[in-house]
């Protein structure tokens, strides 16, 4: 590995201090980068700069001659170094030699090239090989629209954002550094891809979070390339890097966020619309988080957040979480990580029951049990132990599997039932195209209730007994 395997590239005044008489933005972030990487990679490393004032005395011998053994490149965006042309230089002849000794500038789908962003510039301006690439921002945008560098010499506020994203930077780093050494083809593989859907201003730190949460679990996090920010060009990137996922997280916030250019819907209801589509073609799992108490900014918005609440019976695997955020990267790690009990295998000679009860209903719904026992069927029950996303992979499978299903109501609320009945009309997600529909019922139990003695249903069928059930289901299996 190179002795000096990272190189920072900037623009020179913008290590100029303020005041004059303490190290500029640029010399503290050198050595913060510095410190950041060793204590990640276990061992001494140096992060080299050209750190003499006068900026136009080229580096590129050095470039060269560690370029072969894995440099890295980190460019401090700014107006000034976009209007440089010795900046970007350096950028162009990186690019050049990196492609020239390793046949492209992409290693693993991942750039050599990190953008650290401390005052925001306007896109086209970029040079192609910076367009291509995540931001890291330094900044953070005022209610006026002002873009504030963060230091960490400031506020408490400040410090915390800093070195949320120093850490970021560092840790990407050195997955970098370790893909390019020698050791680079022996990397683990990634556990897994994961669509971490862009989302507003409001809660980018919180999807900072989640990505820097997964990566640090050995997931690959998707998008990995700036989106392009007009049609067609946007859903066809998105589109992509769902198809490559197996699953999408989608943090919903107070506010729209961008509209894409051609576009008439923000960037999060687009990204949820094109998993609803992935879905539609496969089972695709979603995950959406809304903050706690959000109020929504736009009226548009409110109504996108109001459809999402009243199409989830009609989305299969989709869940939607209003929790701590911890609790949600739980939840997303349980999904990940979930490995249901394989639930029994079918017998072809009987009919397969699914009857769902609540934990309270276990000893009263052993009548049912045993009728559809005496009548040839094989019944299986929900699973109430293991993690929230086991309980909820088994329960799918059994709707897949299954020829029908029971929900017994006894002491249960009326709620958990209503739920109950949503996962039945997400159902036929879950089965293949093949598969006959699954007959259904609701098996109404003491005690009696006011609730119960107004309920009217076509589909699930209401009934007190098996036999209209079994009528039924071998009327279907004809």
């Amino acid at each position: 590995m190179s002795e000096f395997p990272v190189f920072i590239s900037y623009a020179h005044i913008d290590d100029k201090p303020l005041p004059p008489d303490v190290d500029g933005w640029i010399s503290k972030f050198h050595g913060a980068l510095e410190t950041r990487l060793c204590q990640v990679a276990g061992r001494d490393l140096k992060v080299w700069r050209d750190n003499r004032l006068a900026g136009n005395v080229f580096i590129w011998d050095t470039i060269e001659k560690r370029l072969g053994e894995g440099g890295i490149l980190v460019s401090i965006l700014t107006p000034r170094y976009v209007q440089s042309s010795s900046c970007l230089r350096e950028i162009q002849e990186y690019a050049e030699l990196f492609k020239k000794k390793r046949g492209s500038l992409r290693v693993r789908d991942r750039s050599p090239i990190f953008k650290v962003v401390k005052t925001p510039c306007e896109p086209a301006h970029l040079p192609a090989e910076l367009s291509e690439v995540l931001d890291y921002p330094f900044y953070q945008l005022k209610p006026n629209g002002v873009a504030r560098e963060l230091t960490i010499d400031l506020s408490p506020d400040d410090r915390f954002r800093y070195f949320d994203r120093l850490y970021d930077l560092a840790h990407d780093i050195h997955v970098m550094m370790n893909l390019l050494s020698d050791e680079g083809g022996k990397a683990a593989p990634a556990k897994g891809t994961v669509y971490l859907a862009e989302t507003s201003y409001d809660v980018a730190a919180q999807r900072d979070e989640v990505r820097r949460d997964l990566q640090q679990r050995g997931y690959e996090v998707l998008p990995a390339c700036p989106i392009p920010w007009s049609t067609p060009d946007f859903r066809q990137a998105v589109r992509a890097d769902l198809a490559r996922c197996t699953l999408s997280v989608h943090l919903i916030g107070g506010c729209a966020g961008i509209v894409p250019e051609g576009e008439e819907e923000s960037i999060v209801a687009l990204q949820n619309g094109l998993a609803m589509e992935e879905s539609a073609a496969r089972f695709f799992p979603r995950l959406l988080w809304l903050p706690e108490g959000l109020e929504a900014k736009q009226k548009r918005h409110q109504d996108f957040i109001d459809r999402l609440l009243t199409g989830l019976s009609d989305a299969p695997g989709l869940e939607l979480l209003r929790t701590p955020l911890e609790e949600l990267k739980t939840v997303l790690q349980d999904k990940l990580n979930a490995k249901p009990p394989a639930p029994p295998s079918p017998r072809a000679e009987r009919a397969r029951v699914y009857l769902i009860c609540h934990e309270s209903d276990v000893d009263a719904v052993g009548t049912v049990r045993d009728a559809l026992d005496q009548q040839g069927c094989d019944v299986d029950l929900p699973l109430f132990e293991g993690s929230e996303a086991e309980r909820s992979e088994y329960h799918k499978e059994l709707l897949r599997m299954n020829d029908a299903v029971v929900v017994y109501y006894g002491a249960a609320s009326e709620a958990w039932l209503r739920f109950k009945l949503l996962d039945l009309r997400k159902a036929p997600g879950y089965r293949e195209p093949a598969q006959p529909s699954l007959v259904q019922a609701v098996y109404v139990a003491p005690p009696e209730t006011p609730q119960k003695l107004q309920m009217k249903s076509h589909e699930p069928r209401l009934i007190q007994s098996c036999e209209p059930f079994l009528a039924d289901l071998a009327s279907r299996r004809v």
